[in-house]
């Protein structure tokens, strides 16, 4: 790392903790979207399906945020060195399908999307844990 001054490092590690944050509340939203999903698929229908939907849009107004505060990080990351990290959004084209011509083809398309995106997400957390520890150990270097 350049020469960097604790204010800046203390930034951009809360910053990474407040995406950390985010990103949990999105994989809890997920982990719902993914029982009802479930739910739909074996024995759902509109009701599930719907309940399923508000769930996910619930990610993606978190998905929103998470890219808004990446945003931030990378501006707070620019004043320490070069790094950056990329946003994340679901993909809401099959709602209408999912949710009107409900069928298993659809739920099973939709549950593996719910699983794509949690995986992204893990991996995305586990990239910002690793970017605070390191700031944190260049924090107590200081």
């Amino acid at each position: 790392m350049r020469n960097n001054n604790q204010h800046e490092l203390i930034e951009a590690k809360n910053q990474a903790e407040l995406v950390l944050n985010l990103i949990d509340q999105a994989l809890g939203k997920l982990n719902t979207a993914k029982n009802w999903g479930i739910y739909d698929i074996f024995s759902g229908g509109i009701f599930s399906s719907m309940m399923k939907r508000g769930k996910l849009r619930d990610v993606n107004d978190l998905l929103d945020d998470i890219d808004h505060e990446l945003y931030k990080l990378n501006g707070e990351l620019d004043d320490i060195e070069e790094w950056s990290i990329d946003g994340f959004s679901v993909n809401t084209a099959s709602e209408f399908l999912d949710v009107w011509l409900d069928n298993i083809f659809t739920d099973i398309s939709v549950q593996n999307d719910i699983q794509k995106v949690h995986q992204q997400l893990e991996e995305l957390a586990t990239q910002i844990d690793d970017l605070a520890n390191r700031l944190l150990y260049e924090l107590n270097k200081k």
